[in-house]
């Protein structure tokens, strides 16, 4: 059967991440799914997004404001009040549970599918009230910096309590909240992010070339390149301590890219790079995703130092990009990585990423970017994700 012989139904998909004209890597792989869903079914989707109201002449307010990424599909805003840290979170979900229900109200929607335990879950109850079936996504984030606030238990409880099914982006997620909600165990499944092989592929030694060109990057060395905001959770840190000060690591340049905030992590980040002894730390802003493809064909591997991950999906990328990969062992890292296409620091460490780094680099000459291509994207490619979602759609 066919994704297109599947009973036609009304999905309503609705996250508060999702692209917009100015910040086009916000929630792309969110896009990414309702794009595949529209092109190779015939369901009828909707999006939604979620958005707080900010104060007038503000960068949230700009940020805020900027017009979401409407192609293929229509998405709409949903306004709601909102507080920063979490703070009073009942009158948050009062607010978005009545700016929704305007927006949701005599929709014949087959199910909604929710993205994101906070804040879009605080809808759940009231979704299901209405008569609709619900399934929740949970990524990773909106789990760790929600499960230990005690403000939050119960609404996590009723919002898991009322969804039909609960996604999981990885095991090792899915396990973390099990252990904290057991009875849920029975209608949770893990279904991986999704990497489009058609966008995300080897190039040619040629064009890696022309890419590094473009770049202004040195061709006379190696490229390491990381997709990760500047936070804690993400490790650079710990990637920066290895190399510094690393002579062994003088003819490689390493490549970070990611958004940062104004904190006393970024300042620590700062001072790290100005350290760097052979100057071969660069810090990037966000880009582009047509943009970030081009670094992934310019650069010779990738590092993922992460503390912390659900299932992520640069890491996928830069596989189908054909990257040998070093990556901590965290999240759903061990699910992808193996030794046809990279390496696993044992230890969240700097220690164990300096030595990880210097056994790739030994072994970079051996690994095969098609090969590696095409190993993730019979697991992790557009028609095995799929595949695994439609079942969950078509099984209720």
């Amino acid at each position: 059967m066919t994704a297109n012989n599947y009973p036609r139904k009304s999905i309503c998909v609705y996250s508060h991440l999702y692209p917009t004209v100015v910040h086009p890597a916000n929630g792309k792989f969110i896009h990414d799914q309702v794009q595949l869903l529209h092109e190779e079914t015939s369901l009828d989707i909707k999006v939604l997004v979620p958005t707080p109201i900010a104060l007038p002449f503000t960068k949230r307010k700009i940020k805020n404001s900027a017009p979401l990424i409407h192609d293929p599909i229509d998405a709409e805003r949903v306004t709601y009040f909102s507080l920063p840290r979490k703070h009073l979170p009942k009158l948050i979900q009062k607010s978005l549970i009545k700016n929704s229900r305007k927006h949701i109200e005599q929709q014949n929607f087959d199910i909604i599918h929710v993205h994101w335990l906070y804040p879009d879950g605080l809808c759940i109850p009231a979704f299901k009230q209405m008569g609709y079936k619900c399934i929740l996504t949970i990524h990773g984030s909106d789990w760790h910096q929600t499960k230990h606030r005690k403000s939050l238990r119960p609404l996590i409880k009723q919002a898991l309590t009322h969804s039909e099914v609960i996604l999981f982006s990885g095991p090792k997620l899915k396990e973390d909240l099990e252990s904290t909600f057991p009875q849920f165990a029975a209608k949770s499944r893990v279904i991986y992010n999704m990497v489009d092989e058609t966008i995300y592929q080897p190039p040619s030694q040629e064009e890696k070339k022309r890419q590094r060109k473009h770049l202004s990057w040195n061709q006379n060395k190696l490229h390491s390149l990381t997709v990760a905001n500047i936070r804690h959770e993400k490790g650079i840190d710990l990637l920066l301590k290895a190399i510094i000060y690393a002579n062994e690591f003088s003819d490689i340049d390493f490549h970070i890219i990611g958004g940062t905030r104004k904190d006393k992590y970024a300042k620590r980040i700062e001072t790290l790079v100005k350290k760097a002894q052979h100057q071969n730390v660069f810090i990037h802003k966000p880009v582009s995703p047509k943009t970030l493809l081009t670094y992934y064909q310019a650069a010779d591997f990738y590092t993922l130092p992460s503390r912390r991950e659900g299932f992520n999906v640069s890491l996928l990328e830069a596989l189908a990009c054909g990257l040998p990969t070093i990556c901590t062992d965290v999240g759903g890292n061990k699910l992808i990585i193996n030794n046809q296409n990279g390496l696993i620091i044992d230890k969240t460490n700097s220690s164990d990423i300096h030595k990880t780094l210097l056994k790739l680099k030994v072994k970079l000459e051996n690994f095969n970017p098609s090969k590696i291509h095409s190993n993730i994207v019979k697991d992790f490619g557009k028609q095995a994700f799929l595949k695994k979602l439609l079942s969950v759609y078509n099984s209720f």
